[in-house]
């Protein structure tokens, strides 16, 4: 008996289909940072699977359709010796920072100074707040949750405050296509 109510369990019952994609950001060229708030631009379908998430190649914004997700992202910076492309310098007390999850319409201006003031009132609007990092490729970590109830369209950004004189989102000095600054992955639930 127990096999046959198993049986009878399971016809007609498909498991619903996977969705989830991982994306990152290749560095196509050197793209140095500027102050405030940076929008890494995702512009690699490394995983694509289902129809519920999607990318915009040439914005990097992420689509999100109604659902529930699990994110995780990380970001990293770093400085760049054009002279020295196989080397990642680093100095002895870099700008600290960190990565953010926000829907696309709660993004700032690209040019929005981080002032203390700015970033309280911008986190209070982040879905999710990455973990403290630094300019010497030290990255930021993001693990979330998300319920979507209409579509919802996304973006890591990523601030080390104003002083960012020699940093960069992407660095690509030796045409290698394996620089990856910026990564996020996405599973619905």
């Amino acid at each position: 008996m127990g096999a046959a109510a198993l049986a009878g369990c399971s016809r007609g019952q498909e498991p619903a289909a996977a969705d989830y994609a991982v994306y990152a950001e290749y560095s196509l060229s050197s793209k140095p940072m500027v102050t405030g708030w940076n929008t890494r631009v995702f512009n690699k379908r490394e995983v694509e699977e289902g129809k519920n998430i999607s990318l915009d190649d040439q914005t990097g914004v992420v689509t999100l359709k109604p659902g529930r997700y699990h994110i995780t992202a990380l970001s990293l910076v770093n400085y760049a010796d054009p002279a020295n492309p196989t080397v990642i310098p680093t100095v002895l007390a870099p700008p600290a920072g960190y990565a953010r999850l926000r829907y696309l319409k709660d993004a700032l201006p690209p040019d929005t100074v981080p002032t203390a003031d700015v970033i309280n009132e911008s986190n209070s609007k982040a879905l999710s707040v990455g973990t403290g990092s630094d300019a010497n490729a030290l990255p930021s970590f993001m693990d979330t949750f998300l319920n979507v109830t209409d579509e919802a369209k996304v973006v890591v950004e990523h601030q080390v405050g104003e002083d960012v004189k020699g940093l960069y989102l992407q660095v690509n000095e030796n045409n290698s296509v394996w620089h990856i600054n910026a990564r996020i992955t996405i599973q619905r639930i």
